[in-house]
């Protein structure tokens, strides 16, 4: 038989940190508990992440932008005619539409950054994918508008 001394070390040894000789009340308690700095620096990853698809954005949409640029130069040389919208323009236009889209993921990623710490802050952190969505649907747009946008002027 063991003691109760050792029914307690057993307990111990088979609960995790931080949980030690608690009982199930305890335990619930301590999970609806405030967040831990871990949940907040993992939602600071996460913005960052979202800061980095943006600067990435904003310089695909610089260099479609200074495309245009290219295009006429190479018009220029080769002593071709303007060729009206496509002649480089259209790809002025992506390319600001791009790093407007990239300035508006950056909004809302800064949005959904300060619901989660709230909501953390609260204990009542809900999974939201809107923000995912939302930037998948955006950048298929823009390859998808790219895509056409290649197909004509070649």
């Amino acid at each position: 038989m063991q003691t109760q001394s050792g029914d307690l070390s057993d307990q111990e040894e088979e609960q995790p940190s931080g949980q030690r000789g608690t009982d199930v009340v305890g335990q619930e308690r301590q999970q609806q508990s405030p967040a831990k700095a871990a949940d907040y620096l993992a939602n600071e990853r996460t913005l960052l992440a979202w800061v980095r698809t943006s600067i990435a954005l904003i310089g695909l949409g610089f260099v479609v932008a200074r495309f245009s640029l290219f295009l006429r130069q190479l018009a220029v040389q080769n002593h071709q005619a303007n060729q009206g919208l496509l002649s480089g323009h259209c790809s002025s236009i992506i390319g600001i539409v791009i790093v407007g889209l990239a300035a508006l993921l950056l909004g809302l990623s800064y949005l959904r950054y300060r619901a989660a710490a709230q909501a953390l802050d609260h204990g009542s952190y809900h999974d939201s994918r809107g923000l995912a969505v939302g930037a998948v649907t955006i950048v298929v747009l823009v390859a998808l508008a790219l895509v056409v946008y290649l197909a004509i002027t070649s």
